[in-house]
């Protein structure tokens, strides 16, 4: 009788663990960018009965566990990024966008593209691919965190720092950086893109097939534009 209980109960598991939703886990950038494009993710896959988990890591080795396959993906990079990173495949559906912009403390020039930026000291955090690849040969400095970088800047370390609007904007407001601005115009917008290790290549035709709804049924900017005036109020 307990032979049989026990194979019931084993038989149980098996069953039970059968039923659960399979979970990946996707690396991405302690920012508010990467915030948000998790949430989306998270709608998207539940939807395809996925379950993810994120892990917060320095953009740089996010990006190389990922491609090892330690992790199963990244958040949100810009395009062309698997060209460095081979074992990456892009899906190609935007899952964000961010505008990238320079802060400063103690200039005010109009940004007039990135080669306007060359006369000064730029702070760039390691990892950000669309500033490392376009101030190359520039006098930049990389840092690991945005949170250093702006007080850094705070504290007349460097001229400019480059990011996107959104996290220079929360990293004012989150360590009371009063003086730093954002010059304009925006020195571009990118485009973001969700990133899957070619392990999962058979997922990409059924995870953007669900983006793609989010962005027609109009979620995607309906709840990026709530989510930016919660970070910033």
């Amino acid at each position: 009788m307990k032979v049989i209980l026990s194979i019931m109960i084993i038989v149980l598991i098996a069953q039970t663990s059968s039923f659960a939703e399979p979970v990946l886990t996707f690396g991405r950038p302690h920012d508010p960018i990467a915030e948000f494009s998790s949430q989306m993710l998270l709608k998207a896959y539940t939807r395809i009965g996925y379950e993810l988990k994120f892990v917060d890591l320095p953009a740089e080795r996010s990006l190389m566990k990922s491609n090892t396959g330690s992790l199963d993906g990244e958040v949100n990079r810009i395009k062309g990024i698997e060209k460095e990173y081979g074992n990456l495949i892009m899906v190609p559906v935007p899952v964000n966008f961010l505008e990238g912009v320079v802060f400063t403390k103690r200039h005010d020039f109009r940004v007039n593209g990135w080669a306007s930026l060359k006369p000064f000291s730029i702070a760039i955090r390691i990892g950000t691919k669309f500033a490392e690849f376009r101030t190359a040969g520039m006098n930049v400095t990389k840092f690991s965190t945005y949170e250093k970088i702006f007080l850094l800047l705070y504290n007349d370390r460097y001229d400019i720092c480059v990011s996107s609007r959104m996290t220079g904007l929360y990293q004012i407001k989150k360590q009371n950086l009063i003086g730093i601005k954002a010059l304009e115009p925006p020195l571009e917008t990118i485009t973001l893109y969700h990133y899957l290790h070619r392990k999962h290549k058979a997922l990409i035709p059924r995870i953007s097939k669900e983006l793609q709804r989010l962005e027609q049924e109009g979620i995607l900017h309906r709840e990026r534009a709530l989510f930016v005036r919660k970070l910033l109020d």
